[in-house]
């Protein structure tokens, strides 16, 4: 997750705010070639790395549901780190060896043709032949594997009934979480192959940017909505001034009269529940 998470930050840099500024300041390739070539291949490499990332992801979790043990043998301590060097080899293929998008103002969106709408004296053919095939091919792979852990997922969850609650609900959030990035993740490729051998205007263009922003900026608000211990922790950094009652306390002290010392009592009018707890902040579960 945290690798995942770096990965995003990667892609929010190159997608939203270069793009975001280059729309802004009306700029096409020809002000910057070099930097948005290099832009485009980082975008790529983020990209690329994500989608393996995920494939991973759900991986990891099909192997847990079917046999836990096998979990630690393959993934625990250092064996992690060596799996994560698939992504970030893929990554650094699609950096270097595939022809990456660029970014043009006048559509807007990430092309493969970097005159885009600009009239030029000859007649070059850009495509994304290889980009877009071999990541529509991993996107397969992916959603191969999302549709295999949520079958082993129905299936623990009809014959396990000694785990139910737990296990259940913790590789539903998982199952969730693989199958929105599997979306996420098929809107640059398909995206792509709209804009370069469909139909490209600005309205699409527009859409398509949008989209691969969000793509972008979406995974961590799935993980705080569906997974309760980030939601927790996300709470737990609201600052005490915008809380809902903050200066609420959770117990009250009254002197005994058999030791003459304080002792912690429930307030009556405290929260009494981790619920209530959490309605202090003025969020639900």
């Amino acid at each position: 997750m945290f690798f995942y998470g770096v990965l995003d930050l990667v892609g929010l840099f190159s997608n939203c705010f270069v793009a975001g500024y280059m729309s802004l300041r009306a700029k096409t390739f020809c002000w910057a070639p070099e930097f948005n070539y290099v832009i485009g291949c980082i975008g790529s490499f983020a990209y690329g790395a994500q989608l393996l990332a995920s494939i991973l992801l759900a991986f990891n979790r099909c192997v847990d549901l079917f046999q836990h043990n096998l979990t630690l043998v393959l993934f625990d301590s250092f064996r992690t780190y060596v799996w994560l060097l698939i992504p970030v080899s893929y990554g650094l293929y699609c950096m270097f060896f595939l022809n990456p998008l660029v970014f043009s103002s006048l559509g807007p969106a990430w092309l493969a043709n970097p005159y885009h709408r600009i009239d030029v004296a000859f007649n070059a053919t850009y495509h994304t032949f290889y980009y877009f095939h071999l990541n529509l091919a991993l996107l397969g792979l992916l959603a191969a594997v999302v549709l295999t852990l949520s079958v082993l997922l129905l299936i623990k969850a009809y014959f396990d009934t000694t785990e139910l609650t737990s296990v259940y609900k913790f590789h539903k959030m998982v199952t969730l979480i693989s199958i929105s990035f599997c979306c996420l993740l098929a809107v640059p490729v398909l995206g792509t192959l709209l804009l370069d051998h469909v139909y490209a205007s600005l309205v699409t263009n527009t859409i398509v940017l949008v989209t691969c922003q969000l793509n972008n900026g979406l995974p961590c608000l799935v993980f705080i909505f569906v997974n309760e211990n980030i939601r927790e922790n996300v709470l737990e950094l609201v600052p005490k001034r915008w809380r809902k009652n903050p200066k609420t306390s959770n117990v009250v002290y009254v002197t005994s009269l058999m030791y003459g010392d304080e002792q912690p009592t429930p307030s009556p009018t405290a929260p009494q529940s981790d619920q209530d707890q959490r309605d202090l902040f003025g969020w639900g579960p």
